[in-house]
């Protein structure tokens, strides 16, 4: 089954620096996040069990940061987990703009792209 999110205009494909998010099993969380993904696609059903959302479509502060003393002293990076009771908010109006001021998805997926051609 391909890995790839399911919000309207995301392009991104196991994108490297973005994580990729099962809709939650509580069940008011599992509608928030449902309703919030109808928004911009209102011919969508509802999930299914491989449905999956990238951390991009989630505010900052969605997240925890999980260290440890030997991350630290390896040098390998923080894990960011999603809090439990994040709900996406970030998705694309068209396909080149986002909403809450992000950069759009379209233009950082191409700078992406044309950095890994070089």
């Amino acid at each position: 089954m391909p890995r790839h999110c399911v919000a309207a205009g995301c392009i991104m494909k196991n994108s490297e620096g973005y994580s990729l998010h099962k809709f939650p099993r509580d069940q008011d969380l599992h509608e928030k996040w449902t309703r919030a993904v109808k928004r911009q696609r209102s011919k969508w059903d509802r999930p299914s069990k491989y449905s999956l959302l990238y951390s991009k479509h989630f505010e900052p502060d969605c997240f925890v940061t999980e260290g440890s003393r030997y991350r630290d002293e390896v040098g390998i990076p923080n894990k960011k987990r999603l809090k439990a009771d994040a709900v996406p908010t970030i998705f694309p109006r068209s396909i080149s703009t986002v909403v809450a001021g992000q950069e759009p998805l379209l233009q950082d997926w191409q700078r992406r792209n044309d950095s890994a051609k070089q």
